[in-house]
């Protein structure tokens, strides 16, 4: 909220500012182009500061929450995001999703239709170039964090039919994804289809998921290991050697 009111500060000021400019030159240029000029100007302005870029980031919440299937409050969505067919999506409660993330639920493809739903949990955060695509169903529980570059699907390309070309076959799948809460994904990992990735799992940077992640592990490689579990007796995370 601070950064809100800071926004709303900053457009006031420089409204001050270019209307003192107005007063001073409105005998040399039309009413109709001097506003114009001046709500460029603060557009521009007041969005390349911080405090501008979160008051953007709500209002385009704002906008992308009618869109969608089902929306919670305090959703915030920077610059180009998309949601593919986004009533199949369903986000809830102070959710923020970084620049050029991508939604993708596939409908239909190639004549067949999906029963797609991306469904997320509350206080989840996508990192910039996330991409989340389904088929079937893809789950992110609450407080899920996000890093960028995340990959998840619960589809690929079907490739069994050696006559045609992998791009004139469907889509195939091992089942429904879900992130359960409080998993952290890291950089450029991969999570695949069929997958579970259990409460407050770690899968590390560029890691590719083919199974299920157990709760409280950290997997790492490709395809991921378990390199790391929670010793609950000691209270710490301990190395998996196997």
């Amino acid at each position: 909220m601070k950064k809100i009111l800071f926004a709303l500060l900053e457009i006031f000021i420089l409204d001050v500012m270019l209307i003192g400019f107005y007063i001073l030159f409105k005998q040399q240029v039309t009413d109709l182009i001097l506003i114009c000029f001046v709500m460029i100007i603060v557009c521009f302005a007041v969005g390349k500061s911080s405090n501008g870029r979160y008051l953007f980031r709500y209002i385009n919440g704002a906008i992308k929450k009618i869109q969608l299937g089902k929306c919670g409050k305090n959703f915030r969505v920077d610059e180009r995001v998309r949601f593919f067919n986004p009533k199949k999506i369903e986000i809830g409660d102070y959710c923020d999703i970084a620049q050029n993330v991508v939604f993708a639920p596939l409908v239909n493809h190639r004549g067949r239709v999906y029963p797609s739903r991306i469904i997320i949990g509350d206080r989840v955060h996508f990192g910039a170039f996330d991409r989340i695509a389904s088929m079937n169903e893809v789950r992110i529980d609450d407080d899920v964090l996000f890093v960028a570059f995340v990959h998840i699907t619960d589809h690929s390309h079907d490739y069994h039919e050696i006559e045609l070309p992998i791009n004139k076959q469907g889509v195939i799948s091992k089942g429904p994804v879900h992130i359960c809460r409080g998993a952290w994904l890291a950089f450029g990992c991969h999570v695949l289809s069929g997958v579970t990735v259990g409460e407050h799992s770690v899968v590390a940077a560029n890691a590719v998921v083919t199974k299920d992640v157990p709760p409280y592990t950290v997997v790492a490689g490709n395809p991921a290991r378990i390199i790391r579990q929670y010793d609950f007796e000691n209270r710490e995370w301990v190395p998996v050697t196997k």
